[in-house]
Parts: structure tokens; C-alpha cells; sequence
């Protein structure tokens, strides 16, 4: 690693549990490298355990009562929901804007929140976890000349090819690791693409394979999982050593000088599954105005007078739900956002921050279905669900090998823009971590 430049990989949902077992089977060579070169450890993440208000963290440095992103929908005024969150839904500058100040110029390959195209310095290939444009470039221009280059783009989706019904035999969950091969493949290339082009300081590339491989397959990478097989573990070992591989032809392309690698979630098997919608409605005997549910997060418009004791009402009741199959609770606690964080940028609502016990999840549902599901190895989706552990690293010159180190999203944006010299905005919640001896060659700050 002989230059300054900056490449930031994420692992969507990897954790250093998740990825024990191969590396101990000699699957991942590159990623061993680095955490033996570099300084790792876990990353806590923000509650809900949730991709988007996790990443408006890691783009702000700020909390999600602050950045105002909870889940999918993005609140407005007036008791409704809109539209799909994005880029211009953070309320908060971001760093790679700071960065943007001071003449930075990043290449960005479908992180998170980055839709619509991110006007940046460079060049954005767009998230397009939940929709489906053909404009998700910047330069718009570029999208064109992606599919010249690779003919059919496929931008990840959530639950990617996952099929209906789940999987008819073992053939069939062949098939679906060989698509995430693919996906990491592409994702690898299109980034590759880019970087031999000229005159880039910053690099963020998002694998999101990891993601829908361990909800669909979490059974077959936890060996003390009821449902766990040998030989479906070996096919996902396939899909690891290609994960590995793909930022080994990275790294050995940029020659950074400093690689950073992090997931803001990690996983564990799902015990259960809440019926959020059933569970509304039961609490309150009726379906009431001006409240929402966006996966892990309720939201309770209290401008109408009628509402004045529902979220008391949802609270008491979510925290007192239990698995009738264990007894256990299925809810530590239900936050108010407020309260959990301080401040919330919409202040006509009531935000419900659901925080899980270990194993359980929420999702909407349909009113006449069962309060409550078990989850069913190769036929249902969701067989891993998301802990707040997620995985960081740094690596390169001046960083001292040592691992185990405990830090949250928040200090990530710090020790980013410290790297490269940019002044750390006040508003930022983390600290620069103690990493550096030195920041970028050639810095621009002032």
C-alpha cells in the first residue's frame, strides 16, 4: 500500500463470528491479512438494528433522531409517510459532502442511501436496495456506459433471488449462493471499472450479497444451528472465498493507502418472527389515523387529539409480548426516540424505536395471520436476523496491528475525515479513533 488513497468496503451484515469459521478453514486469505496487519474489532450499531438509519449514521455521524431516517419511509409533516428514504432525506450534512469542499473526488459503487445519485465529486453508482430506475448514476451518463461495458447491470435487491415458496431442494439453494456469487462478482468488476479511471482520492464500495445470503442461509453458517448441514456449509464457503477474492482484486488494483472494511449489523438465528400489524391492532381493538408501521420503528402523529394516549398504550403492550413457545420476551424495550436519543427532527410525531431481544424480529403483516411465527429452515426468508454487532477495520501505514477493539457507527465518520485531513465538524457525536501517525499525502485541507 504505497499511496494515500481510501478504500472503504462494507460487508452488509457481516460480523468477526459469522466469519470465524472460514477463516479458520483458509477461505478468506485476504481478509485474515488484513486483520493481522491491521487494528479491528466490533462495531455496535444504532438502534433499530436496521440498514438505513445505520448508514445515515455512518454518512452523518450523527443519530438517527438527529438524521431523521428510522427505517424504509421518510417521515413529513402532516401525519403521513413518503417516500422511500434516500440521499436527500438525510437532514444533516454528510462527510463525503465535507470532503467534496475540500476537492475530494470519490467513486461510490450502491452504498446505502445514496439514491437519487449523490451530485459528488466522481462517480456514483446508486443504492437500488428497494427500487428499480435506470437512473442511478452520477454522471448520469455513466449508467449507459455501465451496460455497454457489462450489458445487464443488476443492482442488488432486497431478498435477491430468493425464491417463492423457498427452496424446492438442494440444487435449488445451489443456485441461490451461485447468484450472490454473481452479485459480488458484478459489484467487484463494476468498482474495478471505475477505479482505472483517473484522478479519484476516495473509494466506498458496498457489498450487499452478505446481507440476503445469511437471512435466507444463516442455518448453514452457524454449525450449532438445529438445521445445519455440512455440505450446505461448504457451498457457502464457495460464496465467502469469492467475497474474498473479489477484494483481493480490489485492494491489489487501488493500492490504497489505507483500506477500511465494515458492516453496521451483524446476524444470529431468528427464534421468531412479531406480527407488527397484528399486534397494533390488537392492542388498540381498532386500526387507528396517523399511525404507521416501517419495520422496526412505529410512528404515531400526535396532532390528532385521539392519539394522546396510543403510543403509552403501543409501549406498555410491545414490552409485555412474549414467544409462547419459550415464554420469553420478545421485546427488551420499545424506545421512544426521543428519549432513546435526545431529539427527534419531526417533533408532531411519536417515534417507536423497537429494540429486540436477541433472535426475535418484526415485520407488517396480515391482520388475520398468527401473532407470532417460527421460522422454517429452506422455506421461509428470514433464518438469520440482524444483532447489533457489526465488524470494523483499518489497515495501512501507521495503523498498529491489534484486534478486539469495541467502537460504535459514530466515531467512523471522525476517524474518515481525520484520515484525510478534513476538520471533524463539531456536530459529529463520535471521536476520531487513535489510528493514524499521519494523515493523507497530499492532504487539501487549508
Amino acid at each position: 500500500m504505497n499511496n494515500g488513497k481510501l478504500l472503504i468496503l462494507s460487508l452488509d451484515g457481516a460480523s468477526w463470528e459469522g466469519l470465524k469459521p472460514f477463516q479458520e478453514q483458509g477461505k478468506l486469505p485476504i481478509i485474515s491479512s488484513l486483520v493481522s496487519s491491521g487494528m479491528s474489532g466490533p462495531l455496535s450499531s444504532m438502534l433499530p438494528t436496521f440498514t438505513y438509519p445505520n448508514w445515515g449514521s455512518f454518512w452523518t455521524g450523527q443519530n438517527p433522531g438527529r438524521h431523521g431516517i428510522f427505517a424504509f419511509k421518510e417521515l413529513r409533516s402532516r401525519g403521513r409517510l413518503h417516500q422511500l428514504v434516500g440521499w436527500n432525506s438525510l437532514k444533516l450534512p454528510t462527510w463525503p459532502e465535507l470532503a467534496h469542499s475540500r476537492g475530494f473526488k470519490m467513486v461510490s459503487v450502491y452504498a446505502p442511501l445514496t439514491y437519487p445519485p449523490a451530485k459528488l465529486n466522481g462517480l456514483i453508482v446508486a443504492d437500488q436496495h428497494m427500487r428499480n430506475s435506470r437512473n442511478f448514476t452520477h454522471p448520469a451518463r455513466l449508467a449507459g456506459e455501465l451496460r455497454s461495458r457489462f450489458g445487464r447491470v443488476c443492482p442488488p435487491k432486497s431478498e435477491q433471488f430468493f425464491p417463492p415458496g423457498g427452496f424446492r431442494d438442494s440444487e435449488s439453494m445451489r443456485e441461490f449462493v451461485q447468484k450472490q456469487i454473481q452479485s459480488v462478482l458484478q459489484t467487484g468488476a463494476i468498482a474495478e471499472y471505475l477505479l482505472k479511471k483517473p484522478s479519484w482520492d476516495i473509494c466506498m464500495v458496498h457489498f450487499f450479497a452478505t446481507d440476503p445470503l445469511q437471512h435466507a442461509l444463516w442455518h448453514l453458517m452457524d454449525s450449532g444451528h438445529p438445521a445445519f448441514s455440512a455440505e450446505g456449509h461448504q457451498e457457502i464457503a464457495k460464496f465467502f472465498e469469492a467475497l474474498d477474492t473479489a477484494i483481493g482484486r480490489l485492494i491489489e488494483e487501488v493500492k490504497p493507502g489505507m483500506v477500511t472494511l465494515f458492516s453496521v449489523h451483524g446476524f444470529t438465528a431468528t427464534r421468531g418472527i412479531l406480527n407488527l400489524s397484528r399486534c397494533l391492532f390488537d392492542s388498540l381493538d381498532r386500526k387507528p389515523r396517523g399511525v404507521f408501521l416501517d419495520c422496526k420503528a412505529i410512528y404515531v402523529y400526535n396532532k390528532i387529539r385521539e392519539n394522546g394516549a396510543i403510543t403509552d398504550i403501543l409501549i406498555q403492550a410491545l414490552q409485555s409480548l412474549k414467544d409462547p413457545s419459550s415464554g420469553s420476551h420478545v421485546i427488551r424495550r420499545a424506545w421512544l426516540a426521543k428519549e432513546l436519543y435526545g431529539f427527534v427532527s419531526f417533533p408532531e410525531w411519536d417515534v417507536i424505536v423497537l429494540e429486540f431481544n436477541e433472535g426475535y424480529t418484526g415485520r407488517d403483516g396480515d391482520l388475520r395471520a398468527p401473532l407470532f411465527k417460527m421460522c422454517r429452515p429452506n422455506r421461509d426468508y428470514l433464518i438469520g436476523t440482524h444483532t447489533r454487532k457489526g465488524l470494523w477495520l483499518f489497515c495501512g501505514k501507521g495503523v498498529p496491528a491489534r484486534g478486539g477493539l469495541q467502537t460504535g457507527i459514530l466515531d467512523l465518520p471522525p476517524t474518515i475525515l481525520n484520515y484525510l485531513g478534513v476538520t471533524v465538524p463539531e456536530y459529529m457525536e463520535g471521536s476520531p479513533l487513535p489510528l493514524f501517525t499521519s494523515v493523507m499525502s497530499g492532504q487539501k485541507t487549508e
